[in-house]
């Protein structure tokens, strides 16, 4: 089985670094990634993508990254669930990265 993603977006809220029980870094971003079509109304819409990022790569998104910048992400997809009782359940995705790479040199004109 075969479970990798590769998401080319912006940041969109600012990112926030916390350290687990265990002392590992962790960032928490949302990436917005345009849809590759319009919709009915000739609009092109985003989707609000949550993502996990852990030590190295957490810094190295502090460092050189702010609200708008373009990045790449590689990772894996994860699932979580919760379920309040028997009807009501929430299902939760995520991208875990493993690998970032920083596109704003390539898509960087002016205004973000």
């Amino acid at each position: 089985m075969l479970n990798e993603v590769v998401a080319v977006g912006q940041i969109y809220q600012l990112p926030k670094q916390t350290v687990t029980k265990d002392g590992r870094k962790e960032l928490a971003l949302v990436l917005k990634v345009s849809r590759p079509y319009k919709n009915n109304h000739g609009l092109v819409e985003d989707d609000f993508i949550p993502c996990l990022v852990w030590k190295g790569l957490s810094q190295q998104i502090l460092e050189c990254c702010e609200k708008g910048s373009f990045i790449c992400i590689k990772g894996r997809l994860e699932t979580f669930f919760t379920s309040c009782n028997e009807e009501l359940s929430n299902t939760r995705m995520l991208i875990k990265a493993e690998h970032i790479e920083i596109l704003d040199k390539y898509f960087y004109k002016g205004e973000r």
